[in-house]
């Protein structure tokens, strides 16, 4: 059984500290709430493919409530 991949921790992107937010249009990257964010420069679907027209948008991880980083480990 193939293993789900979390972009939350596999992303080439991420830094240190960051956790993968979404994949925006960068027109959209304004409406992204988060303070830290950081905008990215590939985005990639789940499978690993790279989509284009989109960016990877990530942020600080100690901004992220617990909650909110579940839901975004699930994916």
């Amino acid at each position: 059984m193939k293993q789900k991949t979390s972009y939350n921790h596999n992303h080439p992107e991420v830094l240190p500290g960051e956790v993968f937010i979404t994949n925006c249009h960068p027109r959209d990257v304004t409406s992204v709430g988060w303070a830290t964010k950081r905008v990215g420069s590939v985005a990639y679907d789940r499978l690993g493919g790279i989509v284009k027209e989109l960016l990877p948008v990530f942020a600080q991880r100690w901004e992220i409530p617990d909650d909110i980083l579940s839901s975004l480990d699930s994916r």
